[in-house]
């Protein structure tokens, strides 16, 4: 009997944490079992195909849409935003998915509120809040990402 094979995306985040995701997706291909065997999806591993005349956040927002799971991965550098653009996605497409986040991430989050929300129950923003960019976080956006993710807000 043949394995099925489980595609499983991992969200393009890179800068900064290269090892890292490699590390994950090596992880996750090397489980394999007598019905299940997992193929990763990643730009940064290159199993994602970029067909010629597709930009890279195309070719992504498609393997969103042809996982079976999607894996997302918040940390602290927000990057181009293709990684938004994921997360948004596979929720919009109600895609089983699980994410994991640094732990800066909830940190920020939590130290941050009482500046970003005037409401901090209803994520009200306070438009007079401005975060400039630090060596361990990048932008609020990450915190946005994060809510997103959680359902919150």
């Amino acid at each position: 009997m043949a394995r099925e094979v489980i595609k499983i995306m991992v969200s393009s985040v890179v800068y900064g944490f290269e090892k890292d995701l490699r590390q994950i997706c090596a992880t996750i291909e090397s489980y394999k079992s007598k019905e299940y065997e997992y193929q990763v999806l990643n730009s940064h591993i290159g199993s994602i195909y970029v067909a010629p005349g597709i930009s890279n956040q195309d070719a992504c927002l498609r393997a969103v849409v042809d996982c079976d799971f999607f894996f997302g991965i918040i940390l602290p550098r927000y990057g181009s935003g293709i990684t938004h653009q994921e997360l948004t996605k596979a929720i919009q497409i109600d895609k089983p998915r699980g994410f994991l986040s640094h732990f800066s991430v909830r940190y920020a989050r939590e130290l941050l509120a009482q500046y970003m929300y005037t409401d901090i129950k209803n994520r009200i923003r306070n438009q007079n809040f401005h975060f400039t960019k630090t060596p361990i976080f990048e932008d609020t956006k990450i915190i946005d990402m994060y809510n997103e993710a959680i359902q919150d807000g």
